[in-house]
């Protein structure tokens, strides 16, 4: 929305990030103050229209879990992303995707 501050929030759930506990005590406290409201929703509410990747970037990060079991290779998402950025149009969504949703030292892994 117009007065949404989108860099402050992703400052605020980058800063979480990796602490699932105080992320869910982010989460508890907003619906605390804001009567009910769902913080995912809001987001959404906040950031939806031209903002489509800083939605899509905010939400990831505000359900990101560094302790996933999933296991992804280096080499596939590497293939993805060359494929993503050196497409006609290249494709910023599938990129932030694919970025928020993968842990850290698998990130430090694509450098």
């Amino acid at each position: 929305g117009w007065g949404t501050d989108e860099d402050a929030l992703i400052l605020c759930l980058m800063l979480v990030i990796n602490d699932q506990t105080l992320k869910a005590d982010v989460k508890h406290e907003f619906t605390l103050l804001y009567k009910n409201a769902n913080l995912e929703d809001m987001i959404r509410s906040e950031t939806k229209g031209d903002y489509g990747d800083i939605e899509t970037f905010l939400v990831n990060v505000l359900n990101f879990n560094q302790d996933t079991r999933e296991r992804f290779s280096v080499e596939s998402d590497l293939k993805a992303l060359r494929s993503y950025m050196f497409s006609r149009t290249p494709q910023i969504t599938a990129i932030v995707n694919l970025l928020t949703k993968r842990p850290l030292n698998h990130l430090a892994a694509l450098q």
